[in-house]
């Protein structure tokens, strides 16, 4: 018979790993053996004593049908058995994966900005279309899917990146200016923040914890080196060390002690490079760390929910330059390992983290620079890539942005005649 269980009233979150125990006795005396089922989710080794056992359990991210279950069946030695089943609540129910339209831009655009504001909304501005750079900036609202304009920049143009202020507001710096702007949501309009020493593209960009803004790297008048540092309380941007090595289409990623990594990019001469750097923001220094495995540029750098880099794809030496190879970044050690590699060799994909703690990689272009319609899913716990749900359109050079409801905005591209698009889809990942 069962003489204890714990827990009494389990309850997970997706991933939660909880532990199980069940004690038991025999009147006769006789020894007892435990097993332990699952009806979903990952079970760990159990640890058995003589009238004890225990396991650790790893939750699914969803559930397909009614809670799971566990359940520790006790037998002695007359092969008599009791049972002990353990309900879980609290996960969230699988939503099929799939693909929706939803409105379109009101200006066609590739190579834009996407940034969800705090009250939901996601603010593209500039970017390139058919005929041009584009100073146009548009709202989408996900409650209604529809887009409405906003206040349009002074001055950048073209290829850009942007990051939220602790502020909510929205800092944007272009290839097209040394002038960057801020988006006030409130007004609904752009105003100066700075001059940087040079304009750039192709380079990183994170917010750092205490609020200024990160830049390095990129191409300018030449391969960039230099880092730069924008403080929002007196709108202004100073130099910060330089990197060993001046790099162009790197990729970065803000660690969770703050520091910032970044990887391979393009040198002078066009090579591709497998070193990577550390930036501290307290000493506003460089210091070298573990190289990749083999040079690669038009990448992506995802940080994991357990503080790993996940480097992804790019373009570099070897058969057709592209790669699909991906490989795992751990802080702790500053090295590098490899992990599964992509179906699909890409480069100038983009890469988000789902809520569900896994990597989606979408568009991105082949060795004949024609854009890639299978997106792909990569699971941390396994290591492993799975194809996910092609696109309904094809197209290269959008943007990717997770909305607060877990679902991905993808708008705007190119087609394979290197035409603007207005389309946005929205993608709904499996949960």
């Amino acid at each position: 018979m069962v003489t204890q269980s714990s827990p009494s009233s389990p309850e997970a979150s997706p991933q939660k790993t909880l532990t199980f125990t069940v004690g038991a006795s025999d009147p006769a005396g006789s020894a007892l053996t435990f097993a332990w089922t699952a009806s979903a989710g990952l079970l760990g080794t159990a640890t058995t004593e003589d009238s004890s056992s225990s396991v650790a359990w790893t939750a699914p991210s969803c559930v397909n049908a009614g809670p799971p279950s566990l359940t520790a069946t006790v037998t002695n030695a007359f092969g008599q058995k009791t049972l002990k089943t353990f309900v879980v609540t609290g996960l969230p129910v699988c939503v099929p994966e799939g693909w929706t339209s939803t409105g379109a831009l009101l200006v066609p655009r590739f190579f834009h900005s996407a940034t969800v504001l705090a009250n939901g909304k996601v603010l593209v501005a500039s970017g390139r279309n058919s005929t041009g750079g584009t100073l146009t900036a548009e709202l989408y609202d996900p409650g209604t899917g529809t887009w409405s304009p906003t206040g349009s920049l002074s001055e950048i143009r073209g290829p850009t990146t942007a990051t939220v202020l602790l502020s909510g507001k929205v800092l944007i710096v272009g290839s097209s200016s040394i002038l960057s702007e801020l988006y006030d949501p409130a007004t609904g309009t752009w105003s100066p923040a700075g001059y940087r020493s040079s304009p750039r593209q192709g380079h990183v960009m994170a917010l750092l914890p205490d609020g200024r803004v990160f830049i390095a790297g990129g191409y300018s008048y030449d391969y960039e080196g230099t880092a730069e540092l924008y403080d929002p309380a007196t709108r202004a941007w100073s130099l910060t060390g330089a990197m060993s090595t001046p790099r162009d289409m790197l990729a970065g990623a803000l660690l969770p002690d703050g520091k910032v990594l970044v990887s391979g990019g393009l040198q002078s001469g066009g090579l591709s490079l497998e070193t990577a750097e550390l930036y501290n923001p307290a000493t506003g220094t460089w210091s070298p760390t573990g190289s990749m495995s083999a040079g690669r540029d038009s990448h992506t750098a995802t940080l994991l929910p357990d503080g790993k880099v996940l480097v992804s794809g790019g373009h570099g030496a070897g058969a057709n330059g592209n790669i699909a190879t991906a490989e795992l970044y751990e802080p702790a050690t500053g090295t590098w390992s490899p992990t599964g590699s992509m179906t699909h060799a890409r480069y100038g994909h983009r890469a988000a983290l789902l809520p569900n703690g896994k990597v989606l990689v979408l568009g991105g272009v082949n060795s004949n620079g024609a854009p890639i319609y299978t997106p792909e899913v990569y699971d941390p716990a396994t290591g492993k890539w799975s194809l996910a749900l092609r696109m309904p359109t094809l197209r290269g050079g959008p943007t990717l942005t997770v909305l607060p409801g877990g679902k991905v905005l993808v708008s705007g591209g190119y087609n394979n005649g290197n035409t603007a698009m207005a389309t946005v889809e929205l993608y709904t990942p499996q949960m």
